[in-house]
């Protein structure tokens, strides 16, 4: 019975190193490739335009393909949403992403690399709350 339970611990670990080891890993699927999200305005509940810069390794502009967003809440339940992003040249993409509900979000960043490889890389978008209201004392007559 010992004997048993000596192998099959080492085997559970084993798998749940691997289990655990997807895209967060060290490289994951990235393909070397770094991503930095900006967005304009600020992230809040509708549609927001966020510009993706790629970079490689090195740190030079990324010339990147099919480029795609997938945003997802950061639990289970709630219905993904998915933007093609346009190229800009220099590794810059834009896309129109729509934030259906406030809270933390994953955007899975898609596409393929300047070899053909695909990629995934996955950024948080924190703090998603509804757009701020204009404030109406700050308007030209106002009290």
């Amino acid at each position: 019975m010992l004997v048993w339970i000596q192998k099959l611990v080492p085997a559970l670990v084993a798998c749940l190193v691997v289990a655990c080891s997807g895209a967060s890993g060290a490289d994951g699927n990235t393909q070397g490739l770094s991503a930095k999200l900006t967005f304009d305005p600020q992230p809040h509940i509708g549609t927001v335009e966020c510009t993706v810069a790629l970079t490689n390794a090195d740190g030079t502009p990324a010339q990147c393909t099919e480029v795609e967003l997938e945003g997802n809440m950061n639990h289970a339940g709630m219905v993904p949403v998915f933007a093609a992003a346009e190229a800009r040249g220099e590794g810059t993409f834009v896309a129109e992403l729509e934030f259906t509900m406030g809270g933390d979000w994953l955007i899975f960043v898609r596409g393929k690399s300047p070899e053909g490889k695909a990629f995934e890389i996955v950024k948080d978008v924190t703090g998603v709350r509804r757009k701020p209201q204009a404030d109406p004392a700050s308007k030209e007559g106002g009290q």
